[in-house]
């Protein structure tokens, strides 16, 4: 006769043509036992089974070092955002500034043609003034030959004689 062993189920197995449930630990005989065990099925009560184990200084001090390096890795990357934005704001200020250049430049072009805008502007009444004059002496607007084409320009000495 087999020894008999005790094994704690990982999955569902049948013993003795009974349905049993994970996590429940059962009498076996050895055969039995080692078919389990190498079938991943169960774990012998003698093993360290994770229910029986009492969380301690391992666990606390993988805990801790998962945080740690969780830590480590938001870290990392919050530099590299950071990095990446003090980049972008250098790129748009790099960019804000050559924009306000150019506004000044066409700011500095928009008044010099308003001041050749309002000189023009000045000279208007007194072009005004040499057409309107102009008008008076020649109302017809200019001389005209018998022919009724206009008359050639006189030179200076025939207009004196």
């Amino acid at each position: 006769m087999d020894k008999t062993v005790n094994v704690t189920l990982l999955q569902p197995a049948k013993i003795d043509g009974r349905l049993q449930m994970p996590g429940k630990t059962v009498a076996v005989t050895q055969t039995q036992g080692d078919q389990l065990v190498d079938a991943g099925a169960a774990v012998r009560s003698g093993d360290v089974a994770l229910a029986d184990t009492p969380l301690g200084a391992d666990f606390d001090q993988a805990l801790a070092s998962g945080i740690a390096e969780r830590e480590a890795l938001w870290s990392t990357a919050m530099d590299h955002f950071e990095t990446m934005a003090e980049d972008e704001k250098a790129a748009l200020r790099m960019e804000v500034d050559t924009l306000q250049a150019k506004l000044t430049a066409e700011g500095e072009a928009m008044a010099k043609l308003e001041d050749a805008l309002l000189a023009a502007g000045e000279k208007i009444p007194t072009l005004e003034n040499q057409i309107a004059a102009a008008g008076k002496t020649d109302p017809e607007g200019g001389d005209q030959g018998a022919d009724g084409k206009p008359a050639s320009k006189k030179s200076a000495k025939e207009v004196r004689s």
